[in-house]
């Protein structure tokens, strides 16, 4: 963009420079000296034809001499197509006046610029107009990659925290693969984004069920830096269940370092069967599985049938 405005700006500004008038004036005005003098007397036809020259060459509306007393005279006469003093704006005159050494003898001249003042006020629309429209690309183009850089991405992540709060375990918040592939750009957002994915998923895994409520409050308490992990109980009513890995001292001993494989293939069994069955597996300690089903409250005044609902569900897993 700004290779673009260095490129077209000097295109559209009108070239303030002219040195024909000024040059035509002094050939005048020269010849002119040189017969008030009496130094050459073929000055006479030389002063005519510069001044026809210039009168003929650039857009001369009046000529004016002073301080001559050579018997020509000091007004020229300007062809009647031209513009008169009287009918033009100041801002369209260019007044030029030369004089000799001692500012004696003197030569003004009015030229008509309508023209070229016209020529620039439409350079200068054509000039701010350009410049609008280069800005508001550049504009347009700041916006897009301030958005798709910082505020796509800050909306993210508030939206991934309110979804964290509002519901801890109900979502798997890891990136997919193919947000990987998009997001795999190094910047200090992604790593953010991807900074709490990995935090939700810690969530989930070391706090699981018993927990989610109570990450839940604290995401969505404002005004306080400090968490709460010892708040007030709240009572719910749930289905417990036990699962545990017959004759694993013995396992162990045959197994050795391979046990840790051992026990998470059982882990990931367990846990895909209990999640399918709506349920959650709370935690475990060596051998042991604690699992459970949270009965809705909204339930409880319901049939049995709801509650075997329930029940059945935690038997078949």
């Amino acid at each position: 963009g700004i290779l673009i405005m260095l490129l077209g700006i000097p295109l559209l500004q009108a070239d303030e420079i002219d040195y024909l008038n000024e040059f035509s004036m002094k050939m005048a005005f020269e010849h002119r000296v040189l017969i008030s003098d009496g130094i050459d007397a073929n000055e006479l036809e030389q002063w005519e034809f510069s001044e026809a020259l210039l009168i003929d060459r650039t857009d001369c509306i009046d000529i004016t001499y002073h301080g001559f007393d050579d018997g020509l005279p000091n007004d020229t006469l300007i062809p009647s197509d031209r513009s008169r003093v009287e009918d033009i704006r100041v801002e369209e005159m260019d007044m030029i006046t030369i004089s000799d050494v001692g500012h004696v003898r003197s030569m003004t001249a009015i030229f008509d610029i309508s023209v070229r003042k016209r020529e620039e006020a439409l350079l200068g629309l054509l000039l701010t107009s350009f410049v609008i429209v280069l800005l508001g690309l550049g504009m347009v183009s700041f916006t897009k990659d301030v958005r798709n850089l910082v505020i796509v991405p800050i909306e993210h992540m508030i939206q991934l925290v309110r979804e964290i709060s509002e519901n801890p375990l109900g979502k798997d918040f890891s990136l997919k693969v193919d947000d990987k592939k998009h997001k795999d750009d190094d910047m200090e957002t992604t790593l953010l984004i991807r900074t709490i994915s990995k935090i939700a998923g810690l969530m989930r895994v070391g706090f699981g069920e018993a927990g989610a409520d109570i990450i839940g409050k604290n995401l969505n308490i404002t005004g306080t830096d400090t968490m709460n992990l010892l708040g007030n109980g709240r009572k719910i009513h749930s289905i417990f269940g036990f699962c545990d890995v017959r004759q694993f001292t013995d396992t162990t001993e045959c197994l050795q370092e391979e046990v840790m494989l051992f026990v998470n293939r059982i882990a990931h069994i367990l846990h895909s069967i209990v999640v399918q069955c709506d349920g959650a597996a709370n935690k475990n300690i060596g051998d042991a599985f604690l699992l459970t089903w949270k009965v809705n409250t909204d339930q409880l005044g319901g049939s049995c049938k709801d509650h075997n609902y329930s029940g059945d569900k935690a038997l078949y897993s």
